[in-house]
């Protein structure tokens, strides 16, 4: 019997159809797809990437060159985390792509936001401000509203002051018609952060229910924080407005070495989530920006 077994089951292996065709007879495990469709074999032609310019094309001095840089590699859309460097106008003159992410002003030495900081809700106000300037000009559709880094204080507090913020600005945002997004960051990379949880993000996002307050997931912080990653983003992906990538634990292009698999997100991402929203690419280009983005067409035909 184990013979007979074993001889079509090495027929079946060398026939033309492949291994994958298992997968169909098994829809539980993988319904409607073969495995190919979630490991890469197959073109994902629906995933956009954008730039992160904070990040890539950093051999460029000004965010111009950078722009120009990202063009000519294919991109159509890029993000800035902190534009504040710059002038407005010089930013516009140089947008010759879409601006599609940026963040709320950060403030001066390394808080990072004000959202979440009790006391600071002038700060707070002030850096909205300061980014609608910028969002306005450039017509930014989503904006990364910072939490900030705490120093002991009430996380309770900080928490309630976080929704009160992020409330008070739904009417501005909807004015503009632009999605806020929150964004939990860990504290090895950003010691202090106050939104470190992507549980307690999603609840958030959930209860203050706007289409103007979206998710905001960097892969790279959700493994480094909890892992388990294909239930956070099947539960998540109903209230993302935009995504993030980068490899753990040296922050590389996704396919370098390390513990995400990113055959296995992209094709989670495309085939099952169907996620039409950006994609960042946020990473430290191992030898150089032109020289990591190789990989980006076996996932991609319009970046």
């Amino acid at each position: 019997m184990l013979l007979k077994y074993g001889v079509r089951i090495f027929k079946y292996l060398l026939s033309p159809r492949g291994p994958e065709h298992l997968c169909s007879r098994h829809k539980l495990r993988y319904p409607g797809r073969t495995q190919r469709d979630y490991f890469g074999g197959n073109k994902m032609t629906g995933l956009n990437f954008s730039a992160n310019l904070s990040f890539l094309f950093t051999e460029h001095k000004t965010y111009a060159e950078r722009f120009q840089a990202a063009a000519a590699a294919g991109f159509k859309g890029v993000e800035i985390n902190f534009p504040y460097t710059e002038s407005v106008e010089d930013l516009k003159n140089g947008a010759i792509l879409d601006v599609v992410l940026m963040n709320t002003y950060p403030g001066e030495g390394g808080q990072l936001g004000f959202a979440a900081i009790p006391g600071k809700e002038k700060e707070f106000a002030d850096s909205v401000r300061a980014a609608f300037v910028y969002v306005d000009a450039l017509q930014v559709p989503r904006l990364h509203i910072m939490s900030g880094v705490v120093q002991g204080e009430n996380r309770a507090e900080c928490y309630e002051t976080l929704e009160k913020n992020l409330r008070s600005i739904l009417p501005d945002l909807e004015k503009r018609n632009v999605v806020g997004v929150i964004e939990p960051i860990n504290n090895d990379t950003v010691p202090g952060y106050f939104l470190n949880n992507y549980n307690e993000a999603l609840e958030l996002v959930k209860k203050i229910d706007s289409p103007f307050l979206q998710l905001q997931i960097d892969i790279f912080h959700l493994q480094k924080i909890q892992g388990n990653l294909t239930k956070f983003l099947r539960a998540a992906i109903p209230v993302t407005a935009h995504i993030q990538i980068a490899q753990v634990p040296h922050r590389h292009e996704p396919p370098s070495v390390g513990e995400i698999n990113y055959d296995y997100i992209f094709g989670l991402l495309n085939n099952e989530l169907n996620y039409k929203n950006w994609i960042g690419l946020e990473y430290h280009p191992e030898k150089g920006t032109a020289a990591g983005l190789d990989w980006v067409s076996k996932y991609s035909t319009k970046i």
